[in-house]
């Protein structure tokens, strides 16, 4: 079989899974951007174009716009049009174009495996999108049974396949519950602070997942803890103007701890259901830090805007984190920010003995939900894909003697090149484009 394929930078790798059929652009890397003019300027015969979730545009609507002319050019020809994604919008936005072999994977890195079962069915070349993935999980038991001689070794790939059929369903399950945020309005009342190492990533995430709730329809506000960084008035233009006008929102955040009851005329009101309290100056007033961040003010101010808002979302960098240990309590959640590399877990890990006591370390750890930020689904440790449940175990694996207990994953956060256009632009992750949008909904559900 001659394919072509279509993986973008990661090309090179799956070169090496498809040893078994001839790559026409072997020495070529391709977008779905760049595939239309290469299949036009190609000589070759080719039987399949296979297209996985590297080859891509972070903007979903050209690529599926790419995907939708490159299949219709390609209808009349006997190209079939193989699809591998992780990306379940993805996937059912291109099973209404038809005339293509879709399968959804459950991670980012695709295995071989599913190289081999995506292609050993892609004669079918018009599949529901959940037939799809049915007809892939089970060819791919049936091969990895046939490749297997040992029986234990049967029974965990048969395991291993119910899994990735689950994986989908999940993800059903996952729009199902998306067409429902409303029904979770005014139940919530949760508070939840985001916390990690410096940079990494953590007021991105908390921006973003809080834009998430709002567009929702959930009531938000949000406290900037990070009076050194102060980064969450970047993400907000609204707020930076009023700042510069008016001396009150610039000491927003002082003003709301002062009397949380009044937030309506402390915070700033940015959009519809998302209010913020920040500090629009630096503030490194050591006594002044002692007389404002104090457990009794800090725990006040939460318990009073949790009565008010379905979120009460919280920047908290682990620096003021250590001046009000037992405030911790009174969060419902710690949405803990690492990156998966194993450097992160380390800095991170080494952060909170150097800020934090024992019982402190061990509270986070109950409370934690891990967000793999800056996500690099090539980042490798210990041979292996080093995903958000393998980041989660490494994170417990002793290395701290305090932090063991494991934890959920709440999501992962994939990190393209023009991501820090946000604070330029002034337009959210969230808002350019579903991969983004996906991920800070994932989110939002788990935590």
């Amino acid at each position: 079989m001659k394919i072509v394929l279509v993986a973008g930078a990661r090309h090179k790798l799956y070169v090496g899974y498809l040893f078994k059929y001839t790559v026409v652009n072997i020495k070529i890397d391709l977008t779905t951007a760049s595939l239309r003019e290469y299949l036009i300027s190609c000589d070759a015969s080719i039987d399949c174009i296979l297209i996985v979730d590297g080859g891509f545009l972070s903007n979903s609507d050209e690529s599926i716009s790419d995907v939708c002319s490159v299949v219709e050019d390609v209808k009349k020809k006997d190209i079939n049009v193989v699809v591998l994604t992780h990306d379940f919008y993805l996937c059912d936005r291109l099973s209404l174009i038809g005339n293509m072999h879709i399968l959804q994977v459950p991670f980012l890195r695709i295995s071989k495996e599913d190289f081999h079962s995506a292609l050993l069915h892609s004669h079918s070349t018009t599949v529901d999108c959940e037939q799809s993935k049915l007809h892939a999980v089970h060819g791919m038991s049936t091969t990895r049974n046939l490749a297997t001689k040992a029986g234990d070794e049967v029974i965990s790939m048969e395991r291993k396949s119910k899994w990735r059929l689950n994986i989908g369903k999940k993800s059903k399950e996952l729009e199902q519950k998306r067409n429902n945020y409303s029904d979770m309005s005014r139940t919530l009342n949760k508070t939840v602070a985001f916390t990690g190492r410096t940079h990494s990533g953590i007021t991105s995430t908390l921006v973003n997942v809080a834009y998430a709730a709002a567009k929702k329809g959930m009531s938000v506000v949000i406290l900037d803890f990070d009076i050194e960084y102060r980064t969450t008035n970047l993400y907000f233009n609204t707020f930076c103007e009023m700042a510069e006008e008016s001396e009150d929102v610039s000491r927003s955040l002082i003003m709301t701890i002062a009397s949380p009851n009044d937030y309506k005329d402390t915070a700033v009101s940015i959009v519809n259901n998302l209010w913020l309290a920040a500090l629009g100056f630096d503030f490194c007033d050591e006594r002044a830090l002692e007389n404002f961040f104090t457990e009794q003010k800090i725990a006040a101010l939460v318990s009073a805007l949790k009565n008010k808002f379905d979120f009460v979302f919280v920047d908290l960098p682990l620096n003021i984190f250590s001046r009000i240990p037992n405030t911790l309590i009174h969060f419902d959640v710690i949405g803990l920010c690492v990156e998966n590399n194993l450097h992160s877990v380390v800095t991170t890990l080494r952060a909170f003995v150097e800020n934090l006591n024992s019982d402190s370390i061990k509270l986070l750890n109950m409370k934690s939900k891990l967000v793999a930020t800056k996500y690099n689904d090539e980042s490798m440790f210990d041979d292996e894909i080093l995903t958000p449940e393998r980041l989660a175990e490494l994170m417990t694996d002793d290395m701290c003697e305090h932090f063991t207990g494991s934890i959920q994953v709440a999501g992962k956060i994939p990190y393209v090149q023009n991501f820090d256009r946000q604070l330029i632009s002034g337009i959210l992750a969230y808002e350019t484009s579903s991969l983004f949008m996906d991920a800070y909904d994932e989110i939002l559900l788990r935590i």
